[in-house]
Order: structure tokens, then sequence, then C-alpha cells
């Protein structure tokens, strides 16, 4: 209730911590002795607020503080038919005192303090990057927009979740994987 405590894990063992339903947890530091991992989720989001129509249930690692990065570029979604469409992009500062900038100047910079998060609704009618560069390191994460919240309501589109790679994590070379069978 505090927001603050201490579990010990054994080896393999599991803590799960749940908010109640109107609770955001964002923000939330994990600290551990040893190596953990931790997974944020929801089980029914509206994105990009509970008036949205169409939630669905959002999962993703959490990258660790020593991973996360300055400097990165958010490319906008495409659905199925290709058309470019809004999404909402969330940056959250794990320092105090963290200026975050944006390319194309979307909104005015900002001055984020640890735990706290800044979120813009970025338009369809956008260029296709964003990129978003802070002096701290900061998470950024993207989220595709329930169909509801779309301008054009094709029946396809339930919110999604994405965590953003830092430019100075980029690889080289990628591979993909995708089974033949699907659609």
């Amino acid at each position: 209730a505090s927001g603050k405590g201490t579990v010990t894990l054994d080896r393999g063992g599991v803590l799960e911590l749940v908010s109640a339903m109107s609770g955001d947890m964002s923000g939330t530091r994990i600290r551990a002795t040893k190596p953990v991992q931790v997974i944020s989720g929801h089980s029914c989001a509206n994105v990009p607020g509970a008036n949205t129509g169409f939630c669905d249930h959002l999962e993703e690692v959490v990258f660790p503080e020593d991973t996360l990065g300055k400097d990165y570029v958010v490319a906008r979604p495409l659905y199925a038919d290709l058309t470019p469409t809004p999404y909402l992009v969330r940056v959250g500062a794990i320092a105090n005192d963290t200026h975050v900038s944006f390319d194309p100047k979307l909104r005015e910079d900002v001055t984020l303090q640890a735990g706290a998060f800044v979120e813009l609704l970025v338009d369809g009618s956008a260029p296709p990057n964003l990129r978003v560069t802070a002096d701290k390191a900061v998470l950024v994460a993207e989220y595709m927009l329930g169909q509801e919240a779309l301008p054009v309501k094709s029946g396809v589109g339930d919110p999604s979740l994405s965590t953003a790679v830092p430019i100075a994590q980029y690889r080289d070379s990628y591979l993909f994987t995708a089974p033949v069978t699907y659609a």
C-alpha cells in the first residue's frame, strides 16, 4: 500500500505486483541484488484513454536501466492496408531533471522527474519518424491506438505496445522469422 517493500525470491521465483483497477504503476522502480526480469502488462488497456473502444492485453519486457539511452527514433505504425495512423509515444524518466525534446517539434520540450512520464499523441499526418532525445537516459514506448481512436473505422486495430530501442544499440543486421501460414 505504501508503494515500497522488500521481497526475497529463490531462483526461479516469481513476484506479481497488481495495481487497483484505476492504478497506474508507471514509474515504479524495481531494484534487485541479483539479475531479475521485469515484465509489465495490462489485461485490458484502452489506448489512448479509458473511453477509447476496444481494449487489448499489453505485455512487454522492461529494459534494465543500463540498456536505456538518450536518443531514439520511433517509426509511425502502419496497419495492414498501409494507412498511416496516429499513435501514442510515452517517455519515462529514470533520473530527476531529465530534459526531453522531440523532432519534429510536435510539442514543447519537457523536464521530467524520476518516475514521471510524458505522452505525445502523434497524428497520422505527421512525418513518419519521431526522434526523441534527452540529456539523461529514458525509456521510450510506442502504442498503437484502439480502433475507436482511429480516423478511419476499418474494424482493425486493437492497442499494442512496443518498447523502443535506443539508437546507440542498433545492430548492423537483424534476423526476422515469420510463419509462412499466417495470413
